[in-house]
């Protein structure tokens, strides 16, 4: 076909480019609309016929610096729109024409126009042809967003693998699980707990779910653990553990874990004990818990010993050293002087007596380390406060002075072999138990005393007073009232 320059012409060549375009369609699916490039007017007709396929032809290198290039907001197009009348397509035109021009502009870019039909890539030039067959349907995109025309030119941004959304809901940190709407509350008011159900008509949540592991704590999956258990039942299980307090006090202070953890145990009996109270105030306990999980309940009970003796060590390590003048750089005290001084408070249980009296008496078991942690250790504001039984509302129970005694001892033996103390250093039980035992001969002598025996019940009484009304604040520095601060033993 020849270029006609009449208007006659001009028809025809329109006519024979739209059937040209419905067969490249049909016949080729990587087919473009064909373009023209009149930026070289000196171009010959075959050359022609090779660069009808491309809109997107590179510049001679000799014409860089008139070439324009897109700015971010603008699209990529040709450099003039060509006359679709001007030229005429060849019917037997494809996709080769199309596919040497893209070899020729990808891998010659440096070389002349003339010369690009050398070196053809033949595995390129699909996927250029339907580039250019897209730009060619969407003329230059000069309306679309320049995000648009990125995209057709590199590639669509493509989904994330389903490996991968795999991997990343796998690796996500599991979230605690939401407490239902029929999950009890742990408030203990007495308005809320008149309205109370009895104990057997109480529905069961579900077990508490696992949670992360807190530091320093074991799994919430453990039912040794008290996490493990719903909220009602975890102030049972306090009521329980002050109730073992009051044992650990008042009757067996280094009690053995397997006989008090079995089914005859002790920590059973505190929280069959506890149930009851439960029971007799209307108060709610989610069912499913007891008594399957009886021996985790025992187990939490039990562990509360360490606790609580842990608690009352730690107020005689601020007591002491103030007390007894054992705190380094204090008075000039050394570790030399310091172990001198502990080793004389050992002797005849010097640890334990006050200033003499008036009349020069020795005060027994009226030291004021001894009464200000008894009252600290007995009479704090806690749920687990000894002073809620009346064991402890009229006097302090001699066996919780024992106590109070041997861990005073413990700490002052340590000053006496290191000239100071951390809480790392531990006593073993045994040496426990043997202060235990001595301080419990000790008071046993001064009480059956008929002078210093009625002295000493008296000064008991009072610190009862002291803790129940102040709860061990504001202490003074006196023994206590002056009706029971004047005694002697004998302890040779």
């Amino acid at each position: 076909m020849f270029v006609d320059g009449t208007e006659e012409g001009n028809e025809e060549a329109d006519h024979d480019e739209e059937v040209d375009v419905e067969e490249d369609d049909v016949s080729n699916e990587d087919g473009d609309f064909a373009g023209d490039d009149i930026n070289n007017d000196n171009m010959d007709y075959d050359s022609e016929q090779d660069v009808h396929g491309s809109d997107d032809i590179m510049p001679d290198p000799s014409d860089h610096d008139n070439q324009t290039y897109p700015s971010n907001n603008q699209v990529r197009c040709p450099a003039q729109v060509p006359d679709r009348g001007a030229y005429s397509q060849d019917e037997d035109y494809d996709d080769t024409g199309v596919a040497d021009m893209d070899r020729d502009h990808r891998n010659d870019r440096t070389t002349s126009r003339k010369g690009r039909d050398q070196n053809i890539n033949v595995a390129q030039a699909p996927t250029r042809a339907s580039l250019q067959s897209t730009n060619q349907q969407a003329p230059g995109h000069l309306g679309a967003p320049a995000v648009v025309a990125h995209h057709t030119k590199n590639q669509w941004p493509r989904s994330p693998s389903p490996s991968y959304l795999n991997s990343v809901r796998n690796h996500c940190p599991k979230t605690k699980c939401a407490r239902t709407s029929n999950s009890l509350s742990s408030d203990d008011s007495d308005d809320q707990q008149d309205d109370l159900e009895d104990l057997d008509e109480v529905e069961n949540t579900g077990k508490r779910c696992c949670t992360k592991k807190a530091k320093g704590t074991a799994t919430n999956c453990d039912a040794t653990n008290v996490g493990f258990y719903p909220p009602l039942w975890q102030k049972l299980l306090d009521h329980a553990k002050a109730n073992f307090r009051l044992h650990l006090a008042i009757s067996v202070p280094f009690p053995d874990k397997e006989e008090s953890i079995g089914n005859t145990g002790v920590c059973g009996e505190m929280i069959a004990e506890a149930i009851v109270q439960w029971q007799e105030q209307k108060r709610k306990l989610e069912k499913g818990f007891y008594p399957e999980f009886k021996p985790g309940m025992a187990t939490v009970v039990f562990n509360d010993t360490a606790t609580f003796r842990s608690k009352i060590k730690q107020i005689v390590l601020t007591v002491v050293p103030m007390t007894y003048d054992l705190a380094l750089g204090v008075s000039g005290n050394t570790i030399d002087s310091v172990k001198l001084k502990a080793t004389a408070l050992l002797k005849k249980a010097m640890y334990l007596c006050g200033h003499p009296d008036a009349e020069g008496r020795a005060s027994n078991f009226a030291n004021l380390a001894v009464r200000i942690v008894c009252h600290r250790s007995f009479y704090d504001n806690g749920s687990k406060s000894l002073k809620q039984f009346t064991e402890f509302q009229k006097t302090i129970p001699p066996p919780a002075l024992f106590l109070v005694g041997t861990i005073i001892r413990n700490v002052i033996y340590i000053y006496s072999k290191y000239g100071q103390v951390n809480g790392a250093k531990q006593t073993p039980i045994e040496d426990s138990e043997t202060a235990y035992d001595r301080i419990s001969t000790l008071f046993n002598r001064t009480n059956r005393d008929e002078y210093h025996g009625p002295k000493l019940r008296q000064m008991l009484k009072a610190w009862a007073l002291e803790g129940m009304n102040a709860h061990g604040a504001g202490l003074g520095t006196n023994e206590g009232d002056n009706s029971c601060s004047e005694w002697d033993v004998d302890l040779d």
